[in-house]
């Protein structure tokens, strides 16, 4: 592990955080950060690019630190896990998920239930360990259909960019344990899981299954959306900017525009994977574009 990332006066506190959804605990879970490069985004200009930075005091040279986040959905009888992180594929400042999992009081073996936004190996390489074992042996693996089809199939490769060599591997490696134990399921648009508690949202774009997950519980709602921006404060400014992991770039704008608009015609909480952590908000439209706000922190009300 990198020195710096390993010096005890260089952690920050366990990296968790609750919010109660109705009925429902959400706890978010800190799996680390990927430095991203502003100058990789097409679709705006370099003034809207520094602009959006400058506007919320970020970096406007070299790259900027994004979080990368997961959530626990508890029912009080269901465990439920909204991606599984890096796991040890992506370097030292990642990886993280588990050991916050457990800072949060729960075991890998209590989930029950492992929800995949999309097949890429921030969200999906943490399902499995260096020997090949699913990392949570007690829970069942759903995917969207269309990145199942795309992902796991190995002519996808040679249609690749090099800087994603080895994404084919890395979502073959992941699912791979629970498509063995016949535990791995796939979804489309609309589907309905864990009993009604969750609702497909498809996203497609990013990836061509990319997905959301609404969960509505006693009148409030918080909308997972994946990987909808990368960097929030260049792509919620500017919707047409698309980052080169795009598979499709247009469709990507076009999933982004729509998840935009429902977000501030509804006034849900969104749940962001690259949001600041907890990467838990709501999305404000501008004179000119959206803003992310962070939720407020509040304490939880002590479950009967």
């Amino acid at each position: 592990m990198n020195a710096l990332v390993s010096n005890p006066l260089r952690q920050q506190i366990a990296g968790y955080h609750r919010m109660v959804i109705g009925d429902v605990i959400v706890t978010a879970l800190y799996d680390g950060t990927v430095a991203i490069n502003p100058l990789n985004f097409a679709g705006v200009t370099d003034g809207q690019r520094l602009t959006a930075l400058k506007r919320l005091f970020l970096a406007t040279e070299g790259k900027i630190d994004t979080a990368v986040n997961a959530w626990i959905i508890d029912t009080g009888s269901r465990v439920i896990l909204v991606d599984a992180g890096s796991g040890t594929v992506a370097g030292p400042t990642m990886g993280r998920l588990l050991e916050n999992l457990e800072a949060a009081g729960y075991k890998a073996g209590a989930v029950n239930a492992l929800l995949i936004t999309h097949l890429h190996i921030d969200h999906v390489s943490g399902a499995a360990d260096e020997q090949g074992k699913a990392v949570f042996p007690n829970a069942t693996m759903y995917a969207a259909k269309a990145d199942a089809d795309f992902w796991l199939n190995d002519a996808t490769q040679a249609t690749l960019p090099e800087e994603q060599d080895n994404f084919v591997k890395f979502a073959k490696d992941g699912v791979a344990p629970y498509a063995a134990a016949s535990r791995f399921v796939t979804f489309s648009d609309g589907d309905v899981l864990e009993d009604g508690l969750l609702t497909v949202v498809a996203f497609p774009g990013h990836t061509p299954g990319h997905s959301g997950f609404r969960l509505e519980r006693a009148g409030e709602t918080l909308l997972f959306w994946g990987d909808i921006a990368h960097l929030p404060a260049v792509q919620l400014a500017h919707a047409s900017a698309t980052i080169s992991l795009d598979i499709d770039p247009a469709q990507a704008v076009a999933s982004r525009e729509r998840a935009l608009k429902l977000a501030t015609d509804t006034g849900w909480l969104i749940a962001g994977s690259h949001a600041p952590f907890p990467g838990i908000g709501r999305v404000r439209k501008d004179a000119d574009g959206h803003s992310w706000v962070p939720a407020e922190y509040a304490a939880l009300p002590v479950r009967g």
